[in-house]
């Protein structure tokens, strides 16, 4: 099962429970063969502190123990136009549409949007590492857009009133 966690529960999790939770909550999701699933916009947030002036170890810390976690990583920014392809192929094939994946090996897959990153030949290209050189190269990289995070605050503010729900048929859980 795929478990998509807001940005704040990824850091609740790591950073405010004691580590035999946290490592309570691996052996769970390692026993039910479950995993976290890491979006841009959730390991953004994440990195909120680089962005605010906070410490670099923190940040870096906190993706560490998640990665150690079962994960996948989704591009959730190609998802429109894998589907615009998908469905164009579909037509000219005279058959039905099918199910497109987006989900990708790495981080910096997730980050390149629609080429291959110019990491891709890295065999440990991990996480937080791939977080940091973005930070080193562009510390602006992860403020984004500053109407468009102001709008993305809300919506999240907004989604973190609905309660939790299971949508079985995609078999991932929306928190």
């Amino acid at each position: 099962m795929r478990i998509y966690l807001d940005s704040r529960d990824h850091i609740g999790l790591v950073e405010r429970k004691t580590s035999t939770e946290t490592d309570t909550f691996e052996r769970t999701l390692r026993v039910c063969g479950s995993e976290l699933v890491f979006s841009l916009h959730n390991i953004m947030e994440c990195c909120a502190p680089l962005i605010q002036g906070g410490g670099r170890s923190n940040v870096m810390s906190t993706l560490n123990r998640l990665e150690s976690m079962p994960h996948s990583y989704i591009a959730e920014a190609k998802i429109p136009a894998m589907e615009l392809a998908e469905a164009a192929t579909a037509f000219l094939e005279n058959r039905e549409f099918r199910p497109v994946n987006p989900f990708v090996p790495r981080f910096d897959y997730v980050v390149a949007r629609f080429e291959e990153p110019p990491t891709a030949d890295y065999l440990n290209y991990g996480l937080a590492y791939t977080v940091y050189e973005l930070w080193n190269n562009d510390p602006n990289l992860f403020n984004g857009y500053p109407e468009e995070a102001e709008r993305l605050r809300e919506i999240l503010k907004s989604d973190r009133t609905i309660p939790c729900t299971v949508n079985y048929s995609e078999n991932i859980i929306l928190i």
